[in-house]
């Protein structure tokens, strides 16, 4: 492995382990849970309130067909 590769592999895995901080982790999760209780109200809306929020059932339904991670 040429000395630019290692750099840069070592740069990727620094970027990686940044990424999965304890602190930052929690963030994502709590950001999927907040995104999937979302989409659960959204699903609980009639059709005037959608239309008041300019969605219709076409879209929610699309909406909560999304992975949470989405």
């Amino acid at each position: 492995m040429s000395e630019l590769q290692h750099l840069t592999h070592l740069g990727r895995r620094r970027a990686v382990l940044r990424a999965f901080r304890p602190g930052k982790l929690f963030a994502l999760i709590s950001r999927w849970k907040t995104r999937h209780r979302q989409r659960i109200q959204l699903s609980h809306l009639n059709d005037a309130a959608l239309k008041d929020i300019g969605l219709t059932r076409h879209d929610v339904e699309r909406e909560i067909q999304r992975p949470f991670w989405y």
